[in-house]
């Protein structure tokens, strides 16, 4: 019991230091040169990821005795420990993946001034691997909620990252053309391709 309550606490704890890493890495970023629209953003990845986080991080009082609420995974001790070391390789892969982008990174769809293409680390595989780390991060959390409300809330994030993905996708065809499109052919976008 005081090990599933240990492995419970380390939810929140991996997710502050996410947020803090996130935060500390966000300051003295080069300045954007093209961005998406605010009300697109929002609507677009902000707002889905918003329900996502209350479907996920709710209490499960807010869902009642709902289809939400019911459980898809038996809250042990191993089906915890599993869920927070999926959210481990995430957070790993996160920072990993953050601290190769440098200052060219952004939470927005955008191109920044002295944009450069980043094709080393964990993106000489896939080039969106931030939001690998976020997937599995969410599905690590899933995995201790074990409703099906967590479910719901991972399938929506992986439809605001694959959207996003692709307008991001875009932006940097636009900005580095043919080297872009050589790099998207030899790389998975969210996900490693297993067959090239």
């Amino acid at each position: 019991m005081a090990l599933d309550n240990a492995l419970k606490l380390t939810v929140p704890a991996l997710w502050l230091v996410f947020c803090a890493y996130w935060w500390i890495r966000s300051r003295n970023q080069k300045s954007a040169r093209v961005a998406e629209p605010w009300l697109t953003r929002f609507l677009r990845h902000w707002l889905p990821l918003g329900v996502a986080i209350v479907l996920i991080a709710g209490p499960g009082d807010w869902f009642g005795h709902s289809l939400l609420r019911e459980q898809f995974l038996p809250h042990t001790t191993l089906v915890y420990a599993i869920g927070v070391l999926v959210m481990l390789a995430g957070l790993i892969l996160a920072i990993w993946a953050r601290r190769t982008l440098g200052r060219n990174w952004s939470a927005n769809v955008q191109i920044k001034q002295d944009h450069e293409l980043v094709t080393d680390g964990p993106y000489a595989t896939v080039r969106h691997p931030i939001y690998t780390a976020l997937i599995l991060m969410f599905i690590g959390n899933a995995i201790v909620v074990g409703d099906v409300r967590a479910i719901l809330g991972v399938l929506i994030v992986w439809a605001s990252f694959a959207v996003k993905s692709r307008r991001e996708e875009q932006f940097m065809l636009s900005e580095f053309g043919e080297p872009y499109a050589q790099y998207r052919q030899r790389t998975g976008g969210i996900w490693p391709r297993l067959f090239h």
